[in-house]
């Protein structure tokens, strides 16, 4: 067992004990994400709806360079100093500017928003879907932060053996001058994700489910990946990660979710059969966001589901995912799959 085991043994009687009586399986969320624990007040008050923004106006067409993301563990020098520059100028908002949307604290409300305390798009054909278009325009901000509109989030490719630590950029320096640490984590720099929750096991049963129904969900239920290998990451970070009112909080939760969007376009491109929902129902899920201009947007589901194509309208996706020998900006498409709104 491995040192983060040990160390989340002394906080709960068994990790493994734990979520086998949440009835989640060894590899689910814990007590934060899906006990059902009641959250206390100063958290409603932070996420509460913003405001009275009016009428929302539908997701522009977006006809940016399809550029491919970058596993987190791999960035070079210049691309960690663009991505910690990003999350300090959105931190930077929270005392310059604390009821500008785009702050840090703002966009990790809106997490804690949409999932669990105004409204709840977990355990449902939602959950992929929203999250997608969660990072799109959390992508947008960043990018229109530091003046770089071909800003692409990076992905913590945990699934990959020798990137199970977290990945550098997030923990070092492992301090507060680093905008991307956060103190909250249970997990140390030197700590691994556990096999048991990302390893081949895991990813094979998540990417060979046959439907859309055992892979993202339904109406009424969770697919195979949200529990495992989704939430066991949660969970192992630990901290603010364990926790649906705070987890984006802590900035590997948009890495952590940029691998987890990944995994549905790779589950997309293994089969021809592995399509996604047609019914209204599903295509006509509607959110709401502020974009990087502070523009109240809606977003359907309808408008994330195509990340290959450009200048689609309303909104086609605008990365590809990259293999880590890709280069930013590469033209090129690799074969495990594409991302992101």
């Amino acid at each position: 067992m491995s040192n983060l085991d040990d160390r989340m043994g002394a906080i709960m009687p068994s990790r493994r004990s734990f979520l086998q009586r949440m009835g989640l399986g060894v590899g689910a969320l814990g007590a934060g994400l899906f006990g059902g624990l009641a959250l206390p007040e100063s958290v409603l008050a932070v996420c509460e709806p913003p405001g009275n923004p009016g009428t929302p106006k539908p997701r522009r067409r977006d006809c940016r360079m399809i550029l491919p993301r970058r596993p987190a563990s791999t960035l070079s020098a210049a691309e960690i100093t663009q991505l910690k520059d990003a999350y300090k100028a959105m931190r930077a908002l929270d005392t310059s500017a604390p009821n500008d949307p785009r702050g840090f604290l703002r966009q990790a409300n809106v997490h804690c928003w949409y999932c669990g305390v105004g409204t709840q798009v977990h355990f449902t054909w939602q959950f992929f879907a929203w999250h997608r278009a969660y990072l799109y325009f959390h992508e947008r901000i960043l990018g229109k932060l530091i003046g770089d509109m071909n800003f692409r989030l990076p992905y913590w490719d945990w699934d990959t053996p020798s990137h199970r630590k977290l990945p550098g950029a997030y923990s070092d320096p492992n301090d507060n001058s680093n905008p991307l640490w956060n103190g909250t984590r249970s997990m140390d720099p030197t700590d691994e994700i556990p096999e048991e929750d990302v390893g081949e096991d895991v990813m094979e049963a998540a990417l060979t489910a046959d439907t859309f129904t055992e892979f993202g969900g339904t109406t009424s239920g969770s697919g195979i990946p949200e529990g495992t290998p989704h939430g066991a990451v949660h969970v192992d970070v630990g901290g603010d990660m364990g926790f649906f009112d705070s987890a984006g909080k802590d900035p590997v939760f948009y890495a952590h979710h940029a691998n987890v969007d990944k995994m549905w376009s790779d589950w997309n491109k293994a089969s021809s059969t592995h399509t996604n929902p047609t019914a209204a129902a599903f295509l006509d899920l509607t959110w709401n966001f502020y974009d990087e201009n502070k523009v109240w947007r809606s977003i359907k589901a309808s408008q994330v589901l195509n990340h290959d194509t450009n200048c689609v309208t309303p909104m086609g996706r605008r990365s590809s995912w990259s293999s880590p020998a890709s280069s930013i900006g590469s033209p090129s498409r690799p074969t495990g799959g594409s991302a992101r709104p």
